[in-house]
């Protein structure tokens, strides 16, 4: 299946109706192992429901993906679906970032990304896989990879490791594991039941249960070690429960910040180009189609800022299209284009529309607070 980029192209640049109709809410575990005429190098993917539905299909209790799917599934709000992703382990034609590119173009749907590397596989490979994953991802800006670091603390915030390689990424997530990187296949079910439940509010993945995983028995300057480099850790700080903190990706940005992200993204390109291509009539390389364009998406963000993903707030990124540092962006949003009058004949003659800028104030969440109690006896 093509994509619309070449009609609708969309740049989102990060600066410090909602129920969309793409999938937000699935994730995918890529492995190694096949099933006969249901999983293999012909069949590169299956959708799955439960775990039960992966051993009827023939999948052994004891097979990586059952194990991870396992933890996908053992959260609460639980996903209601998970896609299997085969890669040939004993080919060196196939790889995880291949199987994942390919499962895509054959109409794979999904958000998270799990990768199971093969039991001889090396630490310089799963990273550059990890990597080619997050570089996927990106490439089609929708989906992050889930990924788990099962070593000590000192090796994990190591320079040169995979905490340090992802830094930077906001498609790769990683966990601190104490004993199976499997936990951030939890982790990922965690992420993906929270957003089936949350069509239309807002979450964030931050001080969130991950039943499945296992807590990390960690000091609070290990914690603050992990969490320096973008990292997450599971951890207990009340009798009642643990949670994962903080949710982020590599970039800093929290998880549900590019969810949220990739979503007005999704919207805003699906419905343009639906504006584009179900037109009765052609629209004209005027001004009234620019204001056209402008009306439906600022209709779109304003369905985000009455969920909650966007606030009015000031603008602090660098000054543009009118707006300076300091105005105040009323529902979170300014979009605007220039007039027809500035295009180039090239971009005349290539039927092009005004590209359009959209400055997004996203809300953000509270994490943490200082409460500061004066008592007189």
């Amino acid at each position: 299946m093509l994509n619309i980029d070449p009609v609708v192209k969309i740049n989102v640049e990060v600066g410090a109706v909602t129920v969309t109709d793409g999938v937000f809410d699935i994730g995918a575990i890529i492995g190694p192992t096949s099933v006969t005429g249901k999983l293999d190098s012909t069949h590169r993917f299956k959708a799955y429901e439960n775990i039960a539905a992966m051993v009827t299909d023939g999948f052994a209790t004891t097979d990586p993906e059952y194990l991870a799917a396992q933890k996908y599934f053992g959260v609460s709000p639980a996903p209601n679906r998970v896609v299997i992703i085969h890669y040939d382990a004993t080919s060196e034609s196939d790889s995880p970032v291949i199987a994942l590119v390919d499962a895509i173009d054959k109409g794979a749907e999904f958000y998270g990304v799990y990768y199971i590397p093969k039991a001889s596989e090396t630490a310089a490979n799963i990273k550059l896989y990890i990597a080619g994953i997050a570089s996927a991802l990106e490439s089609i800006q929708r989906g992050v990879v889930f990924y788990g670091v099962a070593d000590t603390v000192a090796n994990a915030i190591a320079s040169g490791g995979l905490f340090d390689a992802m830094g930077g990424t906001k498609r790769a997530c990683g966990l601190y594991c104490t004993s199976s990187a499997d936990d951030a296949a939890g982790l990922m079910g965690a992420a993906m039941g929270l957003s089936r439940t949350n069509q239309n509010s807002v979450f964030a993945l931050c001080y969130k249960t991950v039943a499945s995983a296992t807590e990390n028995a960690i000091s609070q300057q290990e914690v603050e070690s992990i969490k320096a480099m973008n990292a997450n850790v599971y951890v207990r700080r009340t009798r009642a429960r643990a949670y994962v903190e903080n949710g982020s990706v590599g970039s800093g940005l929290r998880f549900d910040d590019v969810l949220y992200l990739d979503r007005i993204t999704y919207d805003i390109q699906q419905s343009i180009y639906t504006m584009i291509a179900d037109s009765p009539v052609k629209l004209p390389q005027e001004d009234s189609t620019s204001l056209a364009f402008l009306a439906e998406i600022g209709g779109i963000l304003d369905s985000y800022y009455t969920m909650g993903v966007l606030a009015e707030n000031a603008w602090r990124g660098p000054a543009i299209g009118g707006i300076e540092v300091g105005d105040i962006l009323e529902h979170g949003h300014a979009e605007f284009a220039e007039s027809f009058d500035t295009q180039s004949v090239a971009d005349r003659a290539a039927h092009k529309a005004m590209p359009v800028t959209v400055l997004l104030s996203l809300s953000g969440s509270v994490e943490s607070i200082e409460i500061t109690v004066y008592v007189q006896t």
